[in-house]
């Protein structure tokens, strides 16, 4: 059952460069790929109400149509346009998040979305960990980073780091339903 958990953990951790890393790909399509948002405040545009824009998640989402520039992407619950240069294919945001980092260590989200990348890829901990405690510590009042790290812990079997910082996520961002429901499937599991 904790196997099954972890399984779900990775694949839905929140919730990831070739030449230049601010370009996009010239000759590979974007369709099928999975890929995260470069920064942590980026817009959406609905796919069924293109007036509706709105704020996107730090999250891994799928590309399933592009036109142009603009890539129709989703995760759980999101649906919406970007445009490409908004987001790195996961295979490349180690190295894109990597420059990032180098450029501008204090950047906490760069850090998170790393950790987020070393998981999906080829699950790295280790440096995932380290990745998640230094956005933690660089920015101790983001509950992305907290939420993240709970969900790395979950993985690991961790259970009580999990609930521990899925707790401070939830009271750092009350109205995220994510992190209660995070924390709850983490009570569930710690008493299986």
């Amino acid at each position: 059952r904790i196997r099954l958990v972890a399984g779900l953990v990775l694949a839905l951790v929140h919730v990831a460069a070739a030449g230049s890393l601010a370009q996009t790909p010239a000759t590979s399509s974007w369709t099928g790929k999975a890929v995260v948002p470069r920064i942590r405040i980026f817009t959406i545009t609905d796919s069924n109400q293109p007036a509706l824009r709105r704020p996107g998640l730090p999250a891994i989402y799928h590309v399933s149509q592009e036109s142009g520039r603009s890539l129709l992407i989703a995760t759980d619950g999101l649906t919406g346009w970007v445009s490409s240069d908004q987001v790195v294919s996961l295979d490349q945001a180690n190295a894109f998040f990597t420059s990032q980092i180098r450029a501008n260590p204090g950047d906490s989200y760069s850090y998170a979305m790393r950790a987020i990348a070393l998981l999906a890829e080829n699950p790295d901990f280790k440096r995932a960990m380290a990745d998640f405690d230094e956005a933690v510590r660089l920015s101790p009042a983001d509950a992305f980073a907290r939420g993240s790290r709970g969900m790395a812990w979950i993985a690991q079997q961790e259970v009580v780091k999990a609930i521990a910082d899925f707790n401070d996520a939830v009271r750092l961002d009350p109205r995220n339903a994510a992190y209660l429901i995070d924390r709850a499937a983490a009570w569930r599991v710690r008493r299986d």
